[in-house]
């Protein structure tokens, strides 16, 4: 017999029910689901990228003047020209709309030489209007610098030139640029019957384009020339490549209001290298718009005394 007391068994505790883990998804660390290190070196590497790119531009637009360092190329200015294109297209279907509506047809616009004139006034408000939403997008989307700033707008100040000087030899060289195309042009033959004379048959449509010509012409085409092509193409050909391009590109875009006269349309390209080496030289488009305005001016004043105030106006044969 034992002597010892039988000790019960333990009582067996219940069976807890199994608790499944949680379960982890895998973090998505990026499109390609790379673990993390591959991830990050492939960010610094584009991070590397951009920056190395952007002082590579930097570099080489340091390489040319101040007033030639304008972020846009040659690409931008290809499509600027399919935008002018556009924008004319545009503009002649609107008025000929307009006109159309007060019961204006084409052909008669083409014989009123007031239709003509607005026509031409008015269309050509709007293309530049458009031509300016386009440079103002495109240098506010690559430059930092305000709209007239980055179109080369500097002051004299800011360049260090004397303001009242720099003003003083603008006017009387405008002055003395027309003077002096005046007196060639009627040594040369001035050839009668050009499409520009249509707009000067009427005293109210010459006032107009007068007008326009010294207020508003002289401020988009100096903007587009100096400021928009000039220092792209001044960057690739050189300081007198780009003035000679610019000049004769100027003179192109007149060559239709005086189709066949062939002189006046290389004095034109001249004219229109004086106002870029004026542009150049002073490296502000300031100097070459108060020289435009001058011109024009002057051309305008004598045309007002020739006229006897718009009294005896040329008549086409």
């Amino acid at each position: 017999m034992n002597d010892f007391p039988e000790i019960p068994p333990a009582p067996v505790p219940p069976e807890q029910p199994a608790i499944d883990a949680p379960k982890v998804e895998p973090a998505i660390l990026n499109p390609a689901n790379e673990p993390p290190i591959v991830a990050a070196v492939e960010a610094s590497s584009e991070v590397l990228a951009v920056e190395t790119l952007a002082s590579q531009q930097n570099a080489y637009f340091e390489k040319f003047p101040e007033d030639l360092r304008a972020r846009w190329g040659w690409f931008d200015l290809f499509l600027f020209l399919l935008a002018s294109v556009a924008l004319y297209m545009v503009a002649a279907l609107i008025l000929v709309l307009a006109f159309l509506a007060v019961r204006i047809s084409p052909a008669q616009i083409q014989h009123s030489p007031r239709a003509l004139a607005v026509f031409a006034v008015v269309s050509t408000l709007l293309v530049s209007a458009g031509q300016f939403g386009f440079m103002y997008a495109r240098a506010r989307t690559i430059s930092r610098e305000p709209f007239w700033n980055a179109m080369g707008w500097k002051s004299f100040r800011e360049l260090g030139l004397s303001p009242r000087r720099v003003v003083l030899r603008c006017i009387v060289g405008g002055f003395a640029l027309a003077l002096l195309v005046g007196v060639v042009s009627s040594k040369v033959g001035e050839k009668a019957g050009i499409p520009m004379e249509q707009f000067f048959q009427d005293w109210r449509s010459a006032l107009l384009l007068m007008v326009f010509g010294v207020t508003v012409a002289p401020l988009v085409e100096e903007t587009i020339f100096r400021g928009f092509i000039y220092p792209v193409a001044a960057r690739s050909l050189g300081i007198t490549g780009g003035i000679i391009l610019t000049g004769t590109l100027f003179g192109g875009l007149h060559a239709m209001q005086l189709w066949g006269a062939w002189p006046q349309i290389a004095l034109l390209v001249m004219v229109g290298i004086v106002f870029t080496w004026v542009r150049a030289r002073t490296r502000t488009v300031l100097a070459s718009y108060l020289l435009h305005v001058s011109y024009n001016s002057y051309l305008f004043a004598a045309f007002l005394f020739a006229t006897h105030g718009l009294r005896d106006l040329p008549k086409i044969h």
